[in-house]
């Protein structure tokens, strides 16, 4: 039997124009994210090129938990693709060396 993951879920992400505001409603907004996300959600700055924002610059808030049983049975069924996959491969590129070197 497989153990679940503990994983990170990213579960919201903030351009810079949604924070661009006076410092109580920015409170009010952090106490709304505290309701939803809880206390340990994590608040990280980003750059990276998300063509929603053409500067690159984004908050995300992200949480951390073990993974759900649908999250499970998905990441399950993903890695006994990939292992399916890898064991085709496997097995072609044995038939072909088989056939080079045992000719």
């Amino acid at each position: 039997m497989k153990n679940k993951h503990i994983i990170t879920r990213l579960v919201k992400t903030i351009y810079p124009y949604d924070v661009q505001t006076d410092l109580l409603s920015l409170s009010k907004l952090i106490d709304t994210w505290l309701q939803s996300y809880g206390s340990s959600a994590k608040f990280d700055f980003n750059f990276d090129n998300d063509p929603n924002f053409p500067h690159g610059m984004k908050f995300t808030i992200s949480t951390t938990g073990e993974e759900t049983d649908e999250e499970f049975d998905l990441r399950i069924k993903k890695e006994e693709k990939w292992q399916i996959e890898q064991d085709n491969r496997d097995r072609e590129q044995f038939k072909m060396l088989s056939k080079k070197f045992n000719s």
